[in-house]
């Protein structure tokens, strides 16, 4: 978030101006810094069918009447009708109770989070674990660290799921965020309770080495290889490019010709015309055996990789 500000402030110091700022889903800092274009997806927080969402224009330096043709060039002709009373009714609602609205399910959240500050081996990222620049969290979001337990975030959400049918919004490499929504229940917020205590009951009373061995095997985890791409041609190009398989010891150095986009967290890693690094492919082999699913990939196990062969 601050890096983007900073960004835009040291341009503004040289005499320069940002043309554009794009940022994508899942992060939240076009709101901080007062974006002029929004999408926004009722339906994760408030009670809108799924799949609907708004598009947000704030200021005067957006011309509506070409965003409004650009629309016209993309959408259908024949919307969902269904989606769109739902988002007005959404509408409706929220401008009849703007204040009142939250209270029930923000106290639910406040008071689970009392029950989950009492549970060995779950930590509760509150803005005690950030520095002063933060002075702000959603308080529909909350994010629980389970490395205490030596876990990780995929296998914490996989028993969760199975033993509580707890549902996280993102999952993290030791940690994993949830999302609460006027939908949300006392029922709902007692089982997550139940399953963190489940957690904490099996996991916490481990052996100290057992956890410290597990620890470092998730601290030595890369972080996604974002800043090493390497483009041999455009996606396009690679596209309808001829392909051919070959084994994954010697994928280094081709050409990719699939997405491989590990879920956690769903940003991929390698797209078509990028060069395959070995960089790259030790952090797929690291999320693959934390157990992430490849979407993009043919072979999700990795034993060969779709290379373009020029």
């Amino acid at each position: 978030m601050f890096q983007v500000k900073i960004a835009i402030e040291e341009l503004e110091q040289k005499g320069k101006k940002a043309a554009r700022v794009f940022i994508t889903s899942p992060t939240y800092n076009g709101l901080f810094l007062k974006e002029q274009i929004l999408s926004y997806n009722l339906h994760t927080v408030l009670c809108s069918f799924s799949q609907s969402s708004m598009l947000h224009l704030f200021g005067d330096r957006i011309d509506r009447d070409r965003v409004h043709k650009c629309l016209q060039s993309l959408q259908t002709t024949s919307p969902n009708w269904l989606l769109l009373a739902s988002l007005d009714a959404t509408r409706d609602e929220l401008s009849k109770n703007p204040n009142t609205l939250f209270n029930e399910v923000m106290e639910l959240v406040q008071q689970v989070k009392e029950l989950i500050n009492h549970i060995p081996g779950v930590s509760l990222f509150d803005l005690s674990c950030f520095s002063n620049n933060f002075s702000y969290m959603d308080p529909l979001r909350m994010t629980i660290g389970v490395q205490e337990l030596g876990l990780s975030g995929l296998e914490a959400y996989n028993i969760l799921s199975a033993s509580h049918g707890n549902q996280p919004e993102l999952i993290g490499t030791q940690s994993f965020t949830l999302a609460f929504s006027l939908g949300t229940t006392k029922d709902h917020t007692q089982r997550l309770a139940n399953g963190l205590k489940y957690l904490s009951n099996n996991f916490f009373q481990e052996e100290m080495e057992i956890i410290e061995k597990k620890s470092q095997l998730y601290h030595g985890i890369e972080r996604l290889p974002l800043g090493e791409v390497y483009m041999s041609c455009t996606p396009r190009e690679a596209f309808f490019a001829r392909k051919k398989k070959v084994n994954f010891e010697k994928s280094i150095g081709e050409v990719c010709g699939e997405f491989i986009c590990p879920f956690p967290p769903g940003i991929p890693v390698l797209i078509p015309g990028e060069i395959i690094t070995k960089r790259a492919m030790d952090y797929l082999v690291q999320v693959r055996d934390q157990g992430a699913f490849l979407k993009g990939a043919v072979d999700p196990l990795l034993s060969t990789v779709v290379v373009c062969d020029f």
